[in-house]
């Protein structure tokens, strides 16, 4: 895959890998305290530490590992950078849609975001340069029937091959059932796979299958289905933040620390990282040019395009883990309930239509039998309400730790996510 780490212009817009791979993920900690910044950087500095949101169900680039350690490219990108900048890296786990109401309310100061996915244009988000990008490529046989795939709808019902925990991995599981994906350990297992007719594509980084489809087994037949840009995001107020993530990247550019990270997560050789563009200045002038328009809040449940829903973990009431230090220890089969405190820290209300869905887990069983929870009251901005969610401890002896999340009245997840985590003993 071509892989771009490029100093583009900074845009106004709206809306070294540690001994143990891996770093917790602190439940709740408020990024606000009572002293008046001009600027996130400011802050970040005094407390010697930057918060960092993730969406911790994409591997590789950020996920749970077996030991409930959050890992992946953007984990390690964010901690070399935290580094670079004299901090350290705190990361919490949000939904994808969540992420950017966090930062423009102050929950978090960074975040790595798909740059297209970016909204516009209300309370605008400032990003940083691209930290990375690449294209995608499709193979099938040169004998094969299936001429071009033009779009992801064209491989839903095909059987796919894809890297085992690669790039595309988890973006190819949302569209195409598991029992017609085959994960391949290298890239140059597609062609063998195809010819054995096991598979009716396989979906590689670009610059591989231009490589694979020099012998003439097989031909690429699409491209650029998924396109990934990823950029540091930063709240309006982050103008110094985003510089020094900014001179930070070109530290770690320049001396091949990234391409090492791209390697070891994506799989991505670093001989094909294209050399880095030179930065537009006229750019600069251009940032804070840009006017502040501010979302108005629906007067009733039927406003859901001007909605900026957010939530945030106040406190955890009952089965508190103390963030993973003391997890609690419960019977096989004993019934639970686990009560969070929860704040509505977007800018219109939970209207009654909103639910607590369960998002995943580290085993099926983690779900512990639990169902999804209706909002009974409306929540207003900046209020608090205690959700209970019914529970039955599994039977068999383990650690569980289940990831719930709120969803609005069309079903789009937002907000912080949360935790229930027990230990049943072994008898």
């Amino acid at each position: 895959m071509p892989v771009v780490f490029m100093a583009i212009t900074l845009l106004t817009l709206c809306a070294c890998v540690p001994a143990q791979i891996g770093t917790p993920v602190r439940n709740s900690t408020p990024v606000s305290n009572d002293i008046v910044f001009s600027d996130g950087w400011e802050r970040i500095h005094s407390l010697g530490k930057i918060v960092v949101g993730v969406s911790a169900d994409r591997p590789p680039f950020a996920h749970f590992n077996a030991n409930f350690l959050i890992e992946g490219f953007e984990i390690a990108i964010m901690r070399e950078i935290s580094q670079q900048i004299g901090v350290q890296a705190e990361f919490h786990d949000y939904t994808q849609q969540g992420l950017e109401q966090a930062l423009q309310s102050g929950q978090i100061d960074a975040a790595i975001l798909k740059a297209s996915d970016v909204s516009c244009c209300a309370n605008p988000l400032r990003l940083s340069h691209v930290v990375y990008e690449g294209s995608d490529a499709v193979l099938t046989l040169s004998s094969s029937t299936i001429i071009s795939v033009k779009s992801p709808a064209d491989i839903a019902q095909k059987r796919v091959g894809v890297l085992r925990d690669g790039s595309y991995w988890s973006w190819v599981s949302t569209m195409v059932p598991p029992e017609r994906i085959t994960l391949l350990d290298r890239n140059e297992d597609a062609v063998t796979e195809l010819l054995a007719n096991n598979i009716d594509i396989a979906i590689v980084d670009l610059t591989s299958a231009e490589i694979l489809a020099a012998n003439g087994d097989v031909r690429i037949a699409g491209t650029a289905l998924y396109p990934l840009r990823l950029v540091v995001g930063a709240g309006r107020s982050s103008r110094n933040l985003v510089e020094k993530v900014n001179a930070a990247m070109e530290n770690l550019i320049q001396v091949g620390r990234i391409e090492q990270l791209a390697e070891l997560y994506l799989r991505i050789n670093k001989d094909n990282i294209l050399p880095v563009p030179p930065q537009d200045p006229r750019a600069e002038a251009a940032i804070d040019a840009t006017p502040v328009s501010v979302a108005t809040t629906p007067a009733n449940g039927t406003g859901f395009e001007v909605c900026n829903n957010g939530m945030s973990l106040v406190e955890n009431l009952s089965l508190d883990d103390q963030n993973m230090t003391n997890i609690p220890a419960v019977q096989p089969g004993q019934p639970l309930t686990k009560t969070w405190r929860l704040r509505n820290s977007g800018n219109c209300p939970w209207y009654l239509s909103y639910r607590l869905v369960y998002a995943y887990g580290n085993v099926p069983e983690a779900r512990m039998s639990g169902r999804a929870v209706d909002i009974i009251k409306e929540v207003k901005q900046g209020d608090t309400a205690d959700i209970h969610l019914n529970l039955i401890a599994p039977t068999h002896p383990g650690i569980y730790r289940g990831v719930w999340q709120l969803i609005d009245g069309r079903r789009k997840p937002f907000g912080e996510r949360i935790v229930v985590i027990v230990y049943v003993p072994a008898p």
